[in-house]
C-alpha cells in the first residue's frame, strides 16, 4: 500500500498561572503561632494553591486559548480534549465508543478540520442521568480497543460514593462484611462500605475520588477512565519564585508556572459526561 499521507501536528496551548504574596516587615518580626515566618508561611500555602489551581484545570472542560498580546493563553482541559473523533473530525465508526453523554451533550475536542489548531470544549447535557456499570464497561472497552490499558476511575466524591452503593445492593451481589484475622489476633469483624478496585474484562480500575475534579456542569458530573502512560504535564517554566520590589515596609514575592496539558492519544483515556450525582 502507497501511504501518502503526512502526520499533523496535534498541540495544546500553553498557559501561565501565578500568585502574588505581600508581607509586611511587622508580620515577619512578630511571634506567631504555628509558625515562626511568615513569609515562608504564605509562600507554602500560596505554592499549594497553585498546584491545586493546576491539578483542577487538567479535569476541566477549558477550551484552549491562543495567546496573544491582548488574551491569555489557556490550555484546554481534560474533559474537552476527550472525543470520539480521530484528527480528521471523523466521529469513530464502532458502536462503542470512548466517551458517553446525555443525548443532547456532544464532544468537544481537537478537530483538524476547522484549522485554527484549537481543542474545542465539550458541550454539557441539558438533563444528567444516573451513572450505570455497562456505561463504565462500555467506555473501558473503548480505550482498550483503541490501544489503551486504563487502570483508574476519577471522579467527583458524590459519584465515587453512588459507585460504592451500588457495589453494595443485591444487583451487584458483593458482601458488605469481611474477616479480619491477623495472625495472633483475635477474631475482629469490619463493617465495609467502600469499593476501590473495579475488575472488569478489560482490566482492573482503582477508583479515585478527586475533590479538585472541577463539575462537568451545574448539575453535571464526570467520570474519568484514565491510562495514565498518554497523559502528562509539559512545563515551559516549573513552579517558581521570584522576589519583587520591596514596597515600603513590605516584602513582595511572585510564584508562577508555565504549563500545559498533554494528551498524547485522547481515545486511549474515556469519559463519562453528564452523570446526576444525586442518582443512585
Amino acid at each position: 500500500t502507497n501511504v501518502t499521507k503526512v502526520g499533523r501536528r496535534v498541540a495544546n496551548q500553553s498557559e501561565i498561572r501565578g500568585k502574588r504574596v505581600e508581607v509586611s516587615t511587622r508580620a515577619n518580626d512578630v511571634n506567631t503561632i504555628g509558625f515562626s515566618n511568615a513569609l515562608a508561611y504564605q509562600l507554602t500555602q500560596r505554592q499549594q494553591e497553585l498546584r491545586r489551581d493546576v491539578d483542577s484545570t487538567c479535569l476541566s472542560n477549558n477550551a484552549s486559548v491562543k495567546g496573544t498580546d491582548a488574551v491569555a493563553g489557556q490550555t484546554a482541559g481534560l474533559a474537552a480534549w476527550l472525543t470520539a473523533l480521530d484528527v480528521d473530525g471523523n466521529a469513530t465508526a464502532v458502536a462503542v465508543k470512548n466517551t458517553h453523554h446525555e443525548a443532547v451533550g456532544a464532544d468537544g475536542g481537537w478537530d483538524d478540520t476547522v484549522g485554527d489548531g484549537l481543542v474545542a470544549a465539550a458541550t454539557p447535557g441539558t438533563t444528567p442521568v444516573a451513572l450505570t456499570d455497562s456505561g463504565i464497561r462500555d467506555v473501558q472497552q473503548a480505550c482498550y480497543e483503541a490501544g489503551g490499558n486504563p487502570d483508574t476511575l476519577m471522579t467527583t466524591p458524590a459519584v465515587k460514593r453512588r459507585i460504592s452503593e451500588f457495589q453494595f445492593t443485591d444487583t451487584a451481589r458483593i458482601a458488605s462484611m469481611v474477616n479480619d484475622n491477623p495472625s495472633g489476633s483475635a477474631p475482629q469483624r469490619k463493617a465495609q462500605g467502600s469499593v476501590d478496585l473495579l475488575l472488569n474484562d478489560f482490566g482492573a480500575l482503582t477508583l479515585v475520588p478527586n475533590r479538585l475534579q472541577p463539575a462537568f456542569d451545574t448539575d453535571n458530573d464526570i467520570a474519568f477512565i484514565l491510562d495514565f502512560s498518554y497523559l502528562e504535564i509539559s512545563f515551559l517554566h516549573g513552579y517558581n519564585v521570584v522576589p519583587l520590589a520591596k514596597t515600603a515596609m513590605s516584602e513582595n514575592r511572585f510564584m508562577f508556572t508555565d504549563w500545559g496539558l498533554v494528551v498524547k492519544n485522547w481515545q486511549s483515556c474515556g469519559a463519562i459526561y453528564d452523570i446526576d450525582p444525586a442518582a443512585a
